[in-house]
């Protein structure tokens, strides 16, 4: 007890050297720099030489620090400035945030080896301590949600690549962002550069490739629309030319005879694909629909082509029978 009375008293005694005290009986204060380890303090408390407390308090609004122009030098490496405090935030101005701060980069350890970097430009990397992007992470993401603000997409870069399992997809992007057909409301859209496919029981059921051919039941269209199975609709409209041109003046219709011989010859209409051809290259629905409508029409022409020779014959008939009459008659 003793020993350590006269401890204290020499160690007041030399802070007196350098600084003049005050006491109350309970508090020793000085308004002057003090030094431990140091003759010349530079800084209100100046230590030279190891530190240990058990407590540091820092009130609301200070914090622990090198100033920005020094070094903090930690295992004989400079860190630059740093700092660790409580202070005020925009986000919260009735009580203090904690915050920590490096000039030139912070890493976060465990095991010995760094989980979380971000660098001095902000970038964040989370299994990765050389990050190149705002959040750069080399591993797995789970969330139970991901939000994308409207006008905002998760995209690879058009000049890097989007890698799932070993395999480059080019640019993939896929968020939310207004279109022509509705300007009121963000309309969610994704994007692959080199084609897309959509997959339901570890099938490929739907298929866009990268000119916009788009594929059901095959994953390699050929055609603006390629469905391999069955199709059932309502309605179906198509557009395309029609078979108007037989009522032309001009047009001309095959005689009957020359009908009967292609017939007999080929089985099947004139201008009509064969049985064998719909089957190795199907046919066009707007296309075919025509040609059946140009098949009626000139079936029309033929019947009022028959209808007047028709009427022709009843009219000699009627006229070959007068003059039958005439000739009894006499």
């Amino acid at each position: 007890m003793k020993k350590g009375i006269i401890l204290l008293s020499l160690t007041f005694l030399s802070f007196a050297v350098k600084a003049q005290w005050t006491s109350n009986g309970t508090t020793i204060s000085t308004t002057q720099n003090v030094g431990i380890g140091t003759a010349a303090p530079g800084y209100k408390l100046d230590v030279v030489g190891n530190s240990r407390f058990y407590n540091i308090i820092l009130p609301r609004g200070y914090m622990l620090a090198s100033r920005l122009d020094d070094n903090f030098t930690y295992q004989e490496k400079a860190v630059g400035h740093y700092s660790f405090g409580w202070n005020s935030d925009s986000w919260n101005t009735t009580s203090g945030t904690l915050w920590q701060s490096s000039y030139g980069g912070m890493k976060f350890f465990t095991g010995g080896q760094c989980r979380i970097g971000i660098n001095s430009s902000g970038n964040v990397g989370v299994g990765t301590d050389n990050p190149a992007y705002l959040l750069d992470v080399a591993g797995d993401i789970r969330s139970q949600n991901f939000v994308l603000p409207r006008g905002y997409m998760l995209a690879s870069r058009l000049d890097d690549n989007f890698t799932y399992q070993n395999k480059v997809i080019g640019h993939y992007s896929f968020g939310w962002n207004s279109d022509s057909w509705n300007t009121t409301a963000g309309t969610l859209w994704q994007s692959g550069y080199g084609g897309m496919k959509f997959f339901t029981g570890g099938e490929s059921r739907v298929a866009i490739n990268k000119i916009g051919n788009v594929g059901l039941g095959t994953d390699n269209p050929q055609n603006k629309l390629d469905v391999v199975g069955t199709i059932r609709a309502t309605e179906v409209k198509v557009e395309t030319g029609w078979a108007d041109f037989v009522f032309a003046s001009d047009y001309k219709l095959r005689p009957l005879e020359e009908v009967k011989a292609h017939i007999e010859e080929h089985k099947h209409l004139p201008d009509i694909p064969s049985e064998k051809e719909v089957k190795e290259n199907g046919v066009s629905l707007g296309e075919m629909q025509a040609k059946l409508l140009q098949k009626i029409e000139e079936l029309t022409l033929y019947v009022i082509e028959l209808k007047g020779e028709n009427e022709e014959m009843k009219k000699e008939n009627k006229e070959i029978k007068q003059q039958l009459r005439n000739l009894q008659d006499l």
